[in-house]
């Protein structure tokens, strides 16, 4: 039996071990110095378990994670030095919510972004819902970021249904 249990062990820990190595960190960077200019092209380049390390500048996009359990996260991450959250912007261009997790995600990140200029989802016909950050049957962890300048008519920074999220040391600022 004690023989059995070692072996379950070493196999439980090679996989994931294994798992670990076939995980990759794609660059996005706006200046070129990257594998890609565009944060949502990083996104649809990764899979399960890979970073999406974007380097400094204002990115005028609205980014959805379309399902992958990833990390999209500045330089912050992997430096820890502040001024790159001020400087790694995520801008949605008042047309939409800037971050959308929407399609069962348990598992995804994202740290050390400026999110602003979010406009909101449409919902129900009526009411537009999480200008900077809209979760949906979904699962995010939020580390690091400030979230400013969204409008919504509910949920101007972040609005989550029927979803979890995680905070870590953000700030919320909006208009309404």
């Amino acid at each position: 039996m004690l023989k059995r249990l070692i072996f379950l062990f070493l196999f439980i820990v090679s996989f994931f071990s294994f798992s670990l190595l076939l995980s990759d960190t794609i660059i996005v960077d706006i200046n070129g110095g990257g594998d890609y200019t565009i944060i949502q092209e990083g996104i649809n380049a990764a899979t399960n378990g890979d970073t999406v390390l974007v380097y400094p500048g204002t990115y005028i996009e609205n980014i959805n994670y379309n399902g992958k359990n990833i990390t999209v996260a500045s330089l912050y991450l992997t430096t820890q030095i502040n001024s790159y959250i001020d400087s790694t912007i995520i801008d949605g261009n008042q047309n939409g919510s800037v971050i959308h997790i929407n399609n069962g995600e348990d598992n995804a990140v994202l740290c050390g972004f400026t999110i602003q200029n979010g406009s909101g989802t449409n919902w129900a016909y009526y009411y537009f819902v999480g200008g900077g950050v809209y979760i949906i049957n979904s699962s995010l962890t939020i580390e690091s970021c400030i979230i400013c300048y969204n409008k919504s008519d509910y949920g101007a920074g972040i609005e989550c249904q029927n979803a979890h999220q995680s905070l870590f040391n953000y700030s919320n600022q909006f208009l309404h």
